[in-house]
């Protein structure tokens, strides 16, 4: 079997020339996007697997940079590709907080997005092709997908610099990710020296402009393609949903008041506890001769979660009310107890209300213990003296 020919589209964006293709490669998944941008290459591949009765949208990102797209062996002990670092974490969420927003409501499917750097530019910060190659597979894909655009946005010697270059990078007073459609933007990530509020807005504003010659060259690739959105993506009205109506109807009108007074507990051991209780009366009163169908007990927790986030957020944005009761000015004492752990080299035990945070600090002389960092983009060894490791177990959220 010879090579598909690609479907492609080509343009200029900031710095680089990119191009978009499709249709030649990873045929069996749903769909799939190849972007080069500069020397880098990045595929983005997505996979779909129609609702099979859950309630919620399991989407999962997953983006990887492969030692070979810069021409090294991993450096692990037994030199094959180890777990993500905190770039490609950082990325796989930055890439799931846009996307996410931009399926249909009601789309409940299985989708997986897996992000592969497959050729590393060292002048190309591969993230923003990234987003680029995922918008476009989802774009191509039979999936109810709002097409986004991606931009990063630099600020060096008073101008502002559309995807600059590493090098740039280093110089330039801001580093921002904007993500947006073609009437907003939807998601914002930055690190900055300090800036004036208007450049910031400025940033943005240049960002979501620049951005839509993304937004234009995806849908050109879109309209090449051969295969055409399922009719039968968007979520139908069955008679499930309308039975999820009228339970949600109901709740409002005879419980909403409940929930309200509940949610302004503020122990969260008690409030979790006046929300349980109504909960069960909920549940109490469809219950017929002991039973009670599992799409019913589906449909009033999903009812509850529409009553408590609407509330949630009148609460927030009208009354100036947090989920406690508190003003979202105010502010919780903080205490904080030194030396909770005796032996170790140092420790603190941090409590403001609820939340506890234990602490703990180690100290080496010694160079070895130093983390090697394996980083694709560089051809120096690295090594990081300082390393922060944080934990959230679920017994500290009562989960298990």
């Amino acid at each position: 079997m010879s090579l598909n020919a690609p479907i492609c589209t080509e343009f200029t964006y900031g710095q680089h020339q990119v191009k978009i293709e499709s249709g030649h490669i990873a045929l069996q998944a749903t769909s799939t996007a190849v972007v080069t941008m500069g020397d880098c290459i990045i595929m983005a591949n997505v996979a779909h697997r129609p609702n099979s009765g859950q309630d919620f949208f399991p989407l999962a990102v997953h983006y990887s940079e492969r030692a070979y797209s810069a021409g090294k062996i991993p450096g692990s002990f037994n030199r094959r590709e180890g777990r993500p670092s905190t770039r490609e974490v950082l990325t796989c969420r930055v890439i799931d907080r846009a996307i996410r927003p931009m399926f249909a409501d009601g789309f409940c499917d299985e989708v997986q997005v897996t992000i592969t750097l497959l050729q590393n530019d060292k002048t190309v910060q591969p993230d923003i092709a990234g987003f680029i190659a995922v918008s476009a597979a989802l774009a191509l894909s039979p999936m109810p997908f709002q097409i986004i655009g991606a931009a990063r946005v630099g600020h060096v010697n008073d101008e502002l610099v559309l995807n600059p270059c590493l090098d740039t990078l280093k110089t330039s007073r801001l580093d921002l990710i904007i993500a947006g459609t073609n009437a907003s933007y939807v998601m914002v990530e930055s690190s900055a020296h300090e800036l004036t509020e208007s450049e910031i807005q400025n940033a943005i504003a240049y960002g979501q402009e620049q951005l839509q010659t993304v937004i234009t060259e995806i849908k050109k690739l879109s309209n090449k393609a051969e295969s055409t959105k399922e009719t039968s993506a968007e979520p139908e009205h069955t008679p499930e949903a309308a039975e999820g109506d009228d339970i949600l109807d109901n709740i409002q009108k005879t419980f909403s008041k409940q929930y309200q007074n509940a949610l302004c507990i503020p122990g969260k051991a008690d409030r979790n506890a006046e929300l349980g209780k109504i909960r069960k009366e909920i549940i109490d009163r469809k219950t017929v001769d002991g039973n009670i169908d599992d799409s019913t007990v589906k449909a009033i927790d999903n009812a509850i979660y529409i009553i408590k986030k609407a509330i949630i957020r009148k609460n927030a944005i009208q009354d100036n009310k947090r989920i406690d009761g508190r003003k979202t000015d105010e502010i919780r004492p903080i205490t904080v107890l030194p030396g909770f752990l005796p032996k170790t080299h140092g420790s603190a035990l941090f409590i403001r209300g609820e939340t506890q945070a234990l602490v703990t600090t180690t100290l080496s002389a010694q160079d070895s213990s130093a983390q090697l960092l394996d980083d694709i983009t560089s051809s120096i060894k690295q090594y990081d003296n300082f390393m922060l490791h944080y934990n959230m177990p679920g017994y500290s959220v009562g989960e298990c």
